[in-house]
């Protein structure tokens, strides 16, 4: 009989651990993290922008480029429900609530051809672009009016018309490092 009672117990146990493991929420969620980068070129001339191929030639002050954001969902870790949290940025998606596992933490603009002569081959162009604030950069730089915005413009003008090959290093706050390039473009002063 006491036989008989163990294992009743011991069965009752094992259920209701099962029962309250099925039941209880989960310490992971599932989160977008991102995968890679496309940047495109755009001559902002005119009301629509143009995108700019290999080759084409727009005007310094009106040359931009976009960053588009590609993500894949991840499972991570449930975040912890305090106002210091930053470890993951929120956003509410129409029906539901996504959780950014990354962030930006540094975009730098290159050219391999001197820009002028205080900027030569290799050297960091950010202070002659005007990069928006890189926070919740998935979400926030959105797709609107067929260009993922808000542009990156160029505000200074070269020392001459020539060819320019910009490329986009992209830091994030994970450690993750993103390096491509636009087309090759001819910037006109």
């Amino acid at each position: 009989m006491k036989t008989l009672i163990f294992y009743i117990s011991s069965f009752l146990v094992i259920c209701s651990i099962s029962f309250y493991q099925s039941c209880r929420q989960s310490d992971h969620i599932t989160c977008i993290a991102f995968s890679s980068f496309n940047f495109n070129a755009f001559d902002i001339s005119n009301a629509e922008f143009k995108l700019l191929k290999e080759g084409d030639e727009v005007y310094a002050k009106k040359f931009a480029f976009t960053i588009e954001p590609k993500t894949d969902e991840v499972l991570c870790k449930q975040p912890q429900v305090n106002i210091i949290n930053s470890a993951y940025a929120y956003k509410v998606d129409y029906s539901q609530q996504v959780f950014l596992k990354d962030s930006l933490k540094e975009i730098e603009i290159f050219s391999l051809q001197d820009f002028n002569a205080q900027y030569p081959a290799g050297a960091v162009l950010n202070n002659l672009f005007d990069i928006p604030p890189l926070t919740n950069y998935a979400y926030n730089y959105g797709y609107s009016y067929g260009v993922y915005s808000p542009l990156i413009t160029l505000e200074e003008i070269p020392s001459s018309t020539k060819d320019y090959k910009f490329y986009i290093k992209i830091k994030t706050k994970e450690n993750q490092v993103f390096i491509d390039s636009l087309p090759t473009i001819k910037i006109k002063i």
